[in-house]
């Protein structure tokens, strides 16, 4: 009897565990397709979306790889932080976006880097293309992949950097040729030009 107490309340705790981490959101849930269907097609009439800059394909994966979790990860924290404020559609916050296709005005003056590596997706994370576009006012440069070394460089917002995605872990990073910068979505997006 002693040693069957323990198991069940390894077992329970287990299970507890278990019940928390699949206590989803029904919006993760959803079926987004017809969402992203309809996204594309707006973007498209609004003449902001083009074939030729991304496809209905690199859209999609787009959008349900990084745009879609954001959203969600956007919604919960809003209905924590703003409950009585009517939440964003998704196709808004894809709209203010600007459809995930960068916006370069002739003011931006956009600086060109080369780079290296290749990479695998992660939750909120890129892990495809060869140019990001810097959202933040800036971001740091690292010397390695653990962001452990900074190299007092940084690229400032709207910069276009060149490069590929290395794994580092559960995420990825974009090696440039002067180091190493996040790919993680709040602070960058991809470059279909």
């Amino acid at each position: 009897m002693k040693k069957i107490i323990p198991i069940l309340m390894t077992a329970g705790l287990f299970l507890i565990i278990m019940g928390s981490s699949l206590n989803v959101n029904a919006d993760e849930n959803h079926n987004y397709d017809n969402d992203i269907n309809r996204i594309y097609k707006a973007g498209k009439d609004k003449g902001i979306i083009h074939e030729v800059d991304m496809t209905y394909k690199q859209f999609v994966q787009t959008m349900k790889h990084a745009v879609i979790p954001c959203y969600n990860n956007f919604k919960r924290y809003m209905q924590k932080m703003a409950p009585n404020q009517k939440p964003i559609s998704l196709d808004q916050y894809t709209a203010e976006d600007n459809y995930e296709v960068p916006f370069i005005s002739p003011n931006d003056n956009p600086t060109i880097v080369s780079a290296s590596g290749k990479g695998k997706h992660p939750f909120a994370y890129l892990m495809y293309g060869t140019k990001l576009k810097v959202k933040s006012n800036q971001i740091n440069i690292y010397k390695d992949r653990s962001f452990k070394q900074k190299t007092n460089h940084f690229f400032k917002k709207n910069t276009i950097i060149q490069g590929e995605f290395v794994q580092y872990g559960q995420i990825t990073r974009f090696k440039t040729n002067q180091g190493y910068v996040t790919s993680n979505t709040h602070f960058i997006k991809r470059v279909f030009k």
